[in-house]
């Protein structure tokens, strides 16, 4: 924080306020083969490396991509595509 000039405290930090009865939950692992083709396409565009000497770790988040939807002929909402992929 020292080293970032003119910046203020508030805009580089945060706090997350729980409620005292809040318990933690853990959300269930994504599909190994979803993960997989996601981690090797963003590899080989560049975008992520493996380093094998890191002291940290970063947890996969998957989330599934949002279906557009359109209007049919009775005036419908319904899908234009069906949502099979995900996005990390």
């Amino acid at each position: 924080m020292t080293n970032i000039k003119g910046i203020s405290r508030a805009v580089c930090m945060h706090r997350i306020l729980l409620k005292d009865d809040a318990k933690p939950v853990r959300e269930p692992q994504p599909k190994l083969k979803v993960v997989t083709k996601e981690i090797l396409k963003l590899v080989h565009q560049g975008i992520i490396y493996q380093i094998y000497d890191s002291q940290w770790v970063s947890p996969i988040h998957m989330v599934p991509k949002n279906t557009s939807l359109t209007t049919n002929k009775h005036n419908e909402l319904v899908p234009a595509r069906v949502q099979n992929d995900y996005k990390m």
